[in-house]
């Protein structure tokens, strides 16, 4: 049977192994534009998340009875984990794009669609519904008319075109869209 401090110095390994794959698939989840892989990812980290929270639950308690703490190394690890995972989400969310010059948002009876556009030509459009959430980003194009996407599709179906019409305090899904009074977005500020 191994000594104590070495099942306690192993239980932490795994921990920091179990929350670097968390951190992993979490910080993967946005750049997937594949709904099934995406919910591979999102699989993946719940898996890794209840791994990590049962060897949390076994390490903790053993470490206290033998006396011996995670090593700096493992500490380090779990930390550099962590934050790189938070600093990714907080890169995710536009904290690092600047300024944000236009705010924009649709609603129907299920979900709502947010568009973000910040002054160093990245956008941000996040799909919220009854379930989850999607988030999209990538570079526009802004005229005084259209605002020009580079990706398409913009999110996971042609919902939204490429290029889409700025008339007052609208944004039209469809440059050429004929009944435009419910497939816009409503601009919050600019």
């Amino acid at each position: 049977m191994p000594a104590p401090t070495v099942t306690v110095k192993k239980a932490w390994t795994r921990i920091v192994l179990a929350v670097g794959l968390c951190c992993l698939f979490y910080s993967l989840m946005p750049f997937i534009r594949s709904a099934d892989v995406s919910l591979l990812l999102f699989l993946l980290f719940i898996v890794a998340g209840l791994v990590t929270a049962a060897l949390l639950v076994r390490a903790i308690p053993a470490s206290i009875v033998a006396k011996v703490p995670p090593t700096l190394l493992q500490l380090g690890a779990l930390a550099t984990a962590l934050s790189a995972a938070v600093l990714l989400h907080l890169y995710h969310q536009g904290s690092f794009y600047g300024r944000e010059i236009l705010s924009a948002r649709f609603k129907d009876d299920f979900s709502y669609l947010d568009l973000q556009l910040f002054e160093n030509g990245r956008y941000i459009m996040t799909s919220t519904y009854i379930v989850g959430e999607d988030t999209y980003s990538g570079t526009y194009q802004k005229t005084d008319t259209t605002i020009t996407f580079e990706h398409f599709p913009v999110i996971h179906n042609d919902f939204i075109s490429q290029t889409v019409r700025l008339k007052g305090n609208r944004i039209y899904f469809r440059p050429d869209y004929r009944d435009s009074s419910y497939y816009h977005f409503t601009i919050e500020h600019q």
